[in-house]
């Protein structure tokens, strides 16, 4: 489950960041950067601020954190009482026949 949970989270990062990225063009003649996509242009790629990333990645390693902390205590919680489980799914259903019998005779005799 915590890969499950990590993976999305990790997801989300990306998905999130690539909200904040700026895509960067390059002129093929001149060599001159642009921030929008034009004639002779090539784009360089996505790119994003230092601090935004460290940011998101602050936030996400104290949800992780939390989320841990909440699954360790929960199993501490379970650990420290003992659960009774009983595995026995036979059933006898001799005394409900020889009572189902009882009643028969009861009722003609």
């Amino acid at each position: 489950m915590t890969i499950t949970f990590l993976s999305i989270m990790s997801t989300s990062l990306v998905t999130t960041s690539s909200a904040l990225a700026l895509d960067l063009y390059v002129d093929n003649d001149t060599q001159q950067i642009y921030a929008a996509p034009g004639l002779n242009r090539v784009k360089l790629g996505s790119f994003e601020k230092k601090e935004d990333i460290d940011k998101l990645k602050a936030t996400l390693k104290t949800e992780i954190e939390q989320e841990l902390k909440s699954k360790q205590l929960i199993q501490t919680k379970i650990n420290d009482k003992p659960v009774k489980a009983s595995l026995d799914t036979s059933v006898d259903y001799r005394d409900s026949i020889n009572e189902s019998q009882a009643q028969e005779k009861t009722k003609k005799g």
